[in-house]
């Protein structure tokens, strides 16, 4: 090619010189280094007839590909070499010139800034019908735009979902509990027999009192780490414009609390299972970098059988891969540890004590210390109480294993206190349990509780839950 270039085929202000053989394998920069020399002012193919440049007609790489810049849509076409001269006329407009030789090569190298040689030979243009995702597929990647702060804080733990979706897909049938964040809920959900419960939190609550990771980390804990026998797990969640909902498995025997305070006291044989149980749970969830900080009677749920399920991971902290201690005051007062109250940092010990309170209420039927005003007050109630004194008869209904094992766990300095599942099991108050069988629920604590004490027993002068829901 000379200098003079035909005015049919193309049209420049400087030469057009020889273009190399590349093959398909030439570096991106090389690609770029060939095209920077090649300055239009202006460029046409005017008649159906005009052929193409014989130097890329030439060239053995059968991909490479014309780009060109049209000013008014601000969009990049392709064009094929080898394709029709049809094709190379929707490729390069015809009879539209570009602005100048700077902006016609600049725009080309704003174009293929970044991209890889397959991008820059028209794979990223072009689709062959057999790389097309299926309608399906493309409705499920469709992301909704706009995305507004309100919502992509919460993302991805909290997809985004329309409410109508949901609406023909989940049934509510009664409220279980509500609350200052929300609400659950029982509900059916379109081709599933069981039920589920459902948690919904209001967003703006949630922003309120600054609480987005925290409910997050909910998400993601209740999702990923609670596969477990006696955890209540989480098998979805998402966002609407004004909730975040979390779904899970539906517990049909209630809350112990409830149970605790119409029943009283249980026996010891019923608080064996019940403690291996909680003590499993806690032990998966430690083992795994994660704090539950909120164990209490309020979130155990039993099931129609009466095993326990630790539920509302709304206080639980993961702990980093070099972080083993936190500092933040949470919890329920009269469940926290002393070292907590005092503004300490903390580990897993803090669940243990939260795991001695609950163990004392089941067998003694009352809390050891009774819940204050604030931290502070509770604080200094927890440190003034003598929660177990060996030498006097104040646990005389309790036999000397479980004093033992209660003096053992609630140990104001956490290096004295028991926190370990294997330690705790080998303990004589668990004499006599094996620690499979529990995993495994094969004994019934209900079905226990019904050979010690009968289906008629009253409490209070009030029928206890064995008599009220008829479960045996």
């Amino acid at each position: 090619m000379g200098n003079q270039t035909s005015t049919e085929t193309l049209t420049c202000t400087r030469e057009v010189r020889h273009i190399p053989r590349y093959s398909c394998s030439s570096s991106v920069s090389s690609f770029r280094k060939l095209y920077h020399n090649l300055s239009f002012s202006q460029h046409s193919f005017s008649s159906s007839s005009s052929p193409v440049p014989d130097s890329l007609l030439s060239s053995p790489c059968s991909s490479v590909r014309l780009l060109s810049f049209r000013p008014s849509s601000g969009s990049f076409y392709s064009a094929t070499p080898s394709s029709s001269n049809g094709s190379l006329k929707s490729g390069l407009s015809a009879g539209t010139s570009s602005s100048s030789s700077t902006g016609s090569s600049g725009a080309f190298k704003r174009s293929a800034r970044g991209r890889s040689l397959q991008r820059c030979s028209g794979s990223g243009f072009t689709s062959s019908p057999s790389r097309i995702p299926h309608a399906s597929k493309l409705e499920e990647m469709k992301t909704p735009y706009p995305v507004t702060t309100k919502e992509a804080i919460f993302l991805p733990q909290f997809p985004i979902r329309s409410a109508t979706c949901l609406t023909n897909r989940i049934m509510e049938e009664r409220t279980l509990s509500s609350g200052r964040f929300g609400d659950v809920t029982r509900v059916i959900v379109a081709g599933k027999s069981e039920p589920f419960a459902l948690k919904r939190i209001r967003k703006n609550v949630v922003i309120r009192f600054h609480t987005v990771q925290q409910v997050k980390d909910e998400a993601a804990i209740q999702r990923d780490f609670c596969v477990h026998p006696f955890l209540v797990r989480a098998v979805d969640s998402w966002q609407t414009r004004t909730h975040l909902c979390i779904l899970t498995e539906f517990v049909a025997g209630g809350d112990l609390s409830t149970f605790w305070h119409q029943h009283g006291a249980f026996p010891e044989e019923v608080v064996k299972i019940w403690g291996l149980e909680i003590a499993l749970a806690l032990d998966h969830l430690h083992s795994r970098g994660i704090l539950y900080r909120d164990l209490k009677l309020a979130n155990t749920l039993l099931d129609n059988q009466g095993h326990l399920k630790l539920v509302d991971f709304g206080l639980a902290k993961m702990l980093g891969d070099m972080e083993k201690r936190t500092k933040t005051i949470c919890g329920t007062l009269n469940y926290m540890a002393p070292e907590i109250l005092q503004e300490e940092e903390y580990e897993a010990s803090a669940d243990w004590w939260s795991f001695g309170i609950v163990l004392y209420a089941l067998l003694v039927g009352k809390y050891p210390v009774q819940p204050a005003d604030d931290h502070t007050q509770m604080c200094e109630e927890v440190m003034r109480h003598r929660y177990i004194d060996c030498d006097t008869t104040q646990h005389s209904l309790l036999t000397p294993a479980a004093v033992h094992l209660l003096d053992r766990i609630l140990r104001k300095n956490p290096v004295l206190r028991l926190q370990n599942l294997q330690v705790i099991k080998d303990q004589a108050f668990f004499c006599g349990v094996k620690l499979v069988s529990v995993y495994r629920k094969l004994d019934s604590p209900f079905g226990l509780l019904r050979k010690l004490e009968g289906p008629g027993k009253v409490a209070g002068g009030r029928t206890t839950r064995l008599d009220k829901t008829n479960l045996f």
